[in-house]
């Protein structure tokens, strides 16, 4: 496999399509998604995103589309062929307490088995269920600190948590679905 040359700093996410024929990546500096070609290395598409970090991305089941989330609160849904955006969709906070509202940092995203519903994360919010169709919200999951998310063979998601480990939550139906650990007071991941 032939190297990728082209982001301006690092890269923070990668996926593959279902076939193996395309790589994408998200740069953790210059905001773009880019869409090789596998085998000879070379850039295929650059999808620019407006934020400044892509932090997650997946492919769905068809290797038609890519979802991409960023530190500007969008989950992005792009077609693979074209580089054009479908939808978009920003995960905005406000804190009951004093009013304020701000946009949550999406660091992972994940496409259900059956390419339906995009389910997305942030450090500080809920968890989204989206269409993927439209980027419209079906259901939202109230848990924070997710670093990561697997989607299992199963597009049924519980919102009663239940665990046996103490400091962590599961959303499960069977097998387990979503597993939140509370992580120290004042942690926050970070870059660098």
């Amino acid at each position: 496999m032939a190297p990728f040359w082209g982001h301006a700093g690092a890269v923070s996410a990668v996926a593959v399509t279902p076939d193996g024929r395309s790589v994408v990546s998200g740069g953790a500096d210059d905001g773009t998604v880019r869409i090789w070609d596998r085998s000879t290395g070379r850039e295929r598409l650059r999808l620019t995103t407006g934020a400044s970090r892509v932090m997650a991305l997946a492919v769905t089941p068809d290797g038609q589309q890519v979802v991409s989330g960023d530190d500007g609160g969008a989950v992005r849904i792009w077609d693979l062929d074209t580089g054009r955006q479908r939808a978009s969709f920003t995960h905005w906070l406000e804190d009951p307490a004093d009013g304020s509202a701000g946009h949550d940092d999406v660091t992972a995203v994940v496409v259900t088995p059956d390419g339906r519903r995009v389910v997305s994360a942030g450090w500080r919010g809920p968890i989204h269920v989206l269409d993927l169709d439209g980027g419209q919200p079906v259901a939202t999951i109230d848990v924070a600190n997710v670093l990561g998310l697997r989607s299992p063979p199963t597009e049924r998601m519980s919102s009663s948590p239940r665990s046996s480990t103490p400091g962590c939550s599961e959303y499960t139906t069977s097998p387990p679905v979503i597993r939140s650990l509370n992580m120290p007071s004042g942690y926050r991941p970070g870059w660098r």
